[in-house]
């Protein structure tokens, strides 16, 4: 899956005008045509990295009413500062949350090894 939204971004690069490291404008993400992975440079303890954010074509109806599911087998979720869910993150066997701060309004939940959250 991870390939395919790559490969999805690669082919959107030239017609969205997309330059590596550099976030989507709210007009390039209005004008995805496919669900993308995109590489964006993020600061993570002081260093520049380029870190995966996917982005989402037309995501109208597609969505439940409660917010995003995030669903795996192993689940990781990093935030260099806050991390805030209002949606679903679920994990078949480990769930592991990072972040300076977690907010969870939203469900998390594993199966069967482990939810770990540090903060």
């Amino acid at each position: 899956m991870f390939r395919y939204l790559m490969d999805n971004a690669i082919a959107s690069k030239d017609a969205l005008s997309l330059s590596l490291g550099v976030s989507l404008t709210s007009e390039q993400v209005a004008a995805l045509t496919h669900d993308i992975v995109w590489m964006e440079e993020r600061e993570v303890r002081g260093e520049t990295v380029l870190v995966p954010v996917l982005y989402m074509a037309q995501t109208q109806g597609r969505l439940a009413p409660s917010g995003a599911l995030i669903q795996g087998h192993d689940v990781a979720l990093i935030s260099g500062a806050a991390l805030n869910n209002q949606g679903t993150l679920r994990a078949s066997h480990n769930l592991d949350a990072h972040a300076d701060n977690i907010t969870n309004s939203g469900l998390a939940c594993t199966a069967y090894a482990r939810a770990r959250c540090h903060v």
